[in-house]
């Protein structure tokens, strides 16, 4: 019997299997044995791997070495990650080692054979009425879809043990962010003057490479000049695409950037001297397949790799008297094929398919890999890999679902994961020793500097109008003179964006804000801020009970600063005829138009002048003044300020937005929305968000969306450049624009959360004489505090609310104390809230509570803050701003010195600490260092 290793218990007769070997009727040498292979596959189905199949060899070997049968033959499957010839095509070898009872078989089975392609790459399913003699495509593409479609992806039993669980999710702390992008020297550098779908892109010194279709073109990274385009067609026969790009190092740094590897798709290598315009060399037998990535592993070599699995390693270690790239010769490998990311290591080498991880460990003369990796599905397919110098010991692989997992290099263990957002991760960069730079889908990119635990997201900007292709940095930054640490990105239509690596606005605005005590004084500032749903109340139905409750709710603070009154409701919405002529603008063709307009306006100067007249009453004539006021169909916002503290306030503005009814994903109808008003108050930045979210027990994901839109949608216009502030008026250097800009903003309104429990249990919980035992048991399962405390995706997550100490404020029978008892019995809730954000000022809650007013089914509430004001004193800022010029100076010299270093230490001549000591005394002169490292060497191979 011939035992197969490839699956226990399997066994054939020797007969049958050396007929099948050298059956006649296939249709090459190999198809008899592959035939047997499919025999195999659909008998143990559960545990064939085909992916595995093109990474080995077919060897016969003696069954005892895998089970120890003596006295008969076994067909092993043998990896094959050895070196191989470059100038010989790959050849598998069936090899018999038999024993005497087994000589009888002929001779010639063990000749070496040239394996198809369409053999290395699939093995299809007889079962699926494969015959031997039906034509098939046998292109790259269609080859591998059709192994994802014949054959399961899913971790077999073999596999389990490097199946990870699911690690803990993390989210990155996103209050530091700030949409400021990082120009380079304050100004875009973004231009959209290349043709056809982006393929490739590289970046070296000062030159950025762009390849699309059968071009390839040249541009200035610091002008942004097209240098010349690479005409493919001229130098290419087949006219292939450019699949590939990677600028490779040189003897001499001055020229990195200088000379250009371009990967094509029908597997050819072509070498490009830009500088000369010389088209160095071109190979077309180093690859069978297209050229999808190039690498530059450190300065010592050149990494290339194909879609069929070869991969191709150059040595550079160029000589001073004779450099020339193309002379020199690559040891090949077998690696996994169709990968989609890859991480050099060292000598450590991670890849992915989409839906697993192949580790392969490179010693001398093999790749040897690791047990696959299978991707829990909750993780998404892999799009990225990338290193991040700070972490030493870890890997950073994103997803297309944007999350991120983190993964030890040593153990091959999934170490936790950090949910970056919701859109695909299509492009991601390490810059610097910590930051990460990653592209979306929508064109956006965000920065995350990730030392601090969590992460913070301090930047994310719109970079592009579509999907983000790649993002690059120059990792030969300050090796040339004029060169900088720029970032380069391009999307899928081929507009390519210049960015500042060392993120020198962001650097000097987080110190200037340490340094903000130095050159501010600040006044303690007190707010109160008031919302109810009048549930279309008119201020005159009020019976005097009411009137008194409302002085009390608009007196709860003692002479405040600010006094910010939201409504809602101040039309009935729940009335179809008035949403009707809402939205239609007039309900019957005999209506005029304005009646509608008019009925709002009425209502909207009822409540504005009896609110006046209760401030009046309150805190006497003339003490406050009104500076804006805002309306958006039922809801109006009313900001008032001490008539003694106005001239304190500057540029007042609203807006309004609307998340009502939507037409294709906009919101077109105002029944539900926000109005927001934003002002300075000394050099301080508020924001008051009047809203009204979408209602409903169970729509807890609308309410949601709701904040979210209201958060995007929202837009300020933008201050004269003249005005004061800089980086002082809002946060992290944001120019004021949207909601989140600015320094204090309070959220308040009918939000509409509701409390997860039955009406009965809610009721039960009431009625417990022991009320902070019932708050706090509600409270545990109210949908927005759920949402604030475990929800970091959540648009209010970093605001903060005061403890609920007081009764649900919904729904109450109008006129009583009494909650819901109609038909419907809608379940007691906090509906009315207010919540606040704080950038770099200090807030404090002095009192939250509710208000008895009967007159609606929802309580009003109010809550009172303190806090502090800046103000700026221009001759001091101006002070200190030149104190964080000169420590920025200190700072760059620093951070160009160990770019230096690490750039000579990648030759492999020296330590770090050696090159830096030898720049010291060379001047910074990074050709120097070089050149006299190189000359040491070959003196210490003459000796």
């Amino acid at each position: 019997m011939v035992n197969i290793g490839l699956s226990a218990g399997l066994s054939f007769d020797k007969k049958e299997l050396s007929a099948r070997i050298l059956s006649s009727e296939d249709v090459s040498p190999i198809s008899g044995p592959c035939q047997m292979l499919r025999d195999i596959k659909s008998t143990t189905r559960e545990t064939f791997d085909p992916f595995l199949l093109p990474l080995f060899t077919l060897t016969k070997r003696p069954s005892s070495y895998l089970t120890g049968t003596p006295n008969s033959t076994s067909l092993h499957m043998s990896p094959m990650h050895t070196k191989v010839n470059p100038e010989e095509p790959l050849v598998y070898s069936l090899q018999e080692t038999l024993s005497s009872k087994s000589s009888s078989l002929p001779q010639s089975s063990s000749r070496p054979f040239t394996i198809p392609d369409y053999i290395t790459d699939s093995f299809p399913n007889t079962s699926n009425g494969y015959s031997p003699q039906k034509k098939r495509d046998y292109s790259p593409i269609r080859r591998y879809n059709s192994i994802k479609s014949n054959y399961s992806t899913e971790p077999t039993s073999r596999y389990n043990n490097h199946l990870p669980s699911l690690a803990e999710t993390q989210f990155p702390d996103r209050s530091f962010i700030s949409r400021s992008p990082p120009f380079m020297d304050g100004h875009p550098k973004i231009f959209s003057r290349q043709r056809g779908t982006l393929r490739a892109m590289a970046t070296s010194g000062k030159s950025i490479a762009i390849g699309s279709h059968h071009s390839v073109r040249i541009w200035d990274s610091i002008s942004c000049e097209l240098l010349y385009n690479i005409d493919l067609t001229v130098i290419n026969d087949l006219g292939s695409k450019v699949r590939a790009l990677a600028f490779v190092p040189s003897f001499d740094p001055r020229d990195d950037g200088r000379y250009l590897w371009i990967g094509l798709q029908n597997g050819a290598l072509i070498m490009v001297d830009i500088l000369g315009r010389e088209l160095m060399e071109k190979r077309t037998t180093s690859h069978r397949g297209a050229v999808d990535f190039i690498f530059r592993n450190r300065n010592r070599e050149i990494w290339t790799m194909d879609n069929h699995g070869i991969l191709n390693i150059w040595p550079v270690q160029p000589k001073p008297e004779n450099y020339h790239q193309p002379l020199l010769k690559p040891v090949r490998y077998l690696i996994t094929p169709m990968l989609c990311a890859v991480a050099i290591i060292d000598s450590i080498m991670w890849t992915s398919s989409g839906r697993d991880i192949s580790v392969f460990h490179r010693t001398e003369g093999e790749m040897i890999p690791y047990p696959r990796i299978f991707i829990s599905k909750e993780l998404g397919d892999v799009t990225n890999m990338v290193l991040v110098p700070f972490h030493k010991s870890k890997i950073f692989i994103s997803h297309n679902n944007g999350t991120l997992s983190v993964w030890d290099i040593t153990s091959r263990k999934n170490l936790y994961i950090i949910q970056l957002g919701k859109q695909s991760i299509t492009a991601m960069e390490s810059v610097g020793e910590r930051y990460l730079w990653t592209g979306y889908t929508d064109g956006t990119i965000s920065i995350h500097e990730t030392r601090s635990i969590p992460w913070r997201t301090i930047q994310q900007w719109q970079a592009h109008e579509s999907s983000v292709f790649s993002i690059r940095a120059n990792l030969t930054a300050f090796t040339q003179e004029g060169s900088a640490l720029t970032v380069v990105t391009a999307d899928n239509d081929g507009n390519i964006g210049v960015w500042d690596g060392l993120l020198k606005k962001y650097w000097k605005e987080k110190k200037m804000q340490e340094y903000r005590k130095e050159y501010c004084v600040y006044r303690d500032t007190h707010v109160l801020n008031c919302s109810w749903n009048v549930d279309a109340m008119k201020p005159d139905k009020l019976s005097v009970g009411d009137q008194e409750n409302i002085m009390e709710w608009l007196s709860s603070q003692n002479k405040p600063d600010i006094i910010a009154i939201g409504m809602q409701e101040m039309v009935d919405l729940s009335s179809k005829t008035n949403t009707a002529r809402i939205l239609l603008n007039s309900y019957k063709k005999t209506e005029p138009l304005q009646d509608t307009n008019e009925l709002l306006s009425h209502r909207y100067k009822l409540w504005y002048e009896y609110l006046s007249q209760v401030i009046e009453k309150i805190y006497g004539v003339r003490s406050y003044s009104v500076i804006k006021t805002e309306h958006l169909v039922g809801l109006f916002s009313c900001i008032f300020v001490k008539s003694t503290e106005e001239d304190r306030v500057r540029q007042c503005e609203a807006t309004v937005i609307k998340t009502g009814l939507k037409f294709m994903k906009k919101s077109v109808h105002g029944n539900k929305g926000a109005v927001a008003i934003r002002f300075l108050y000394d050099h301080t930045s508020f924001c008051f968000v009047n809203c009204h979210l979408a209602a409903g027990q169970n729509h807890l994901l609308q309410r949601n969306e709701d904040s979210q839109d209201i958060l995007d949608s929202a837009r300020f216009g933008l201050y004269p450049s003249t005005f004061f502030g800089g980086g002082d008026l809002f946060t992290h250097g944001t120019d004021g624009s949207q909601i989140l800009d600015h320094e204090v903003c309070f959220w308040s309104g009918d939000l509409n959360y509701r409390i997860n429990l039955g009406r009965e249990r809610v009721l039960e919980h009431l009625g417990n004489p022991n009320k902070l035992a019932a708050w706090d048991a509600l409270q545990a399962q109210d949908q927005l505090t759920q949402q604030r405390q475990k929800n970091p995706m959540f648009a209010l997550y970093n605001f903060t609310e005061p403890p609920l100490m007081f009764d649900p404020t919904y729904k109450y029978d109008v006129g009583t104390q009494d909650f819901d008892s109609s038909e419907k019995k809608r379940i007691p809730a906090w509906c009315d809230r207010v919540l606040v954000r704080a950038a770099d000022c200090v807030v404090k809650n002095t009192h939250y509570r509710r208000h008895e007013v009967l007159a609606s089914d929802h309580r009003p509430v109010s809550a009172a803050f303190y806090t502090k004001v800046k103000q700026a004193d221009d001759n001091l800022r101006d002070t200190v701003a030149k104190k964080v010029d000169m420590e920025w100076y200190i700072y760059l010299v620093r951070f160009e010195k160990e770019r230096k270093a690490r750039y000579v230490a990648d030759y492999g001549l020296c330590s770090t600490e050696k090159a830096i000591r030898l720049l010291d005394t060379f001047n910074g002169d990074v050709t120097k260092v070089v050149s006299k490292l190189f000359l040491e060497k070959e003196e210490n191979k003459a000796l």
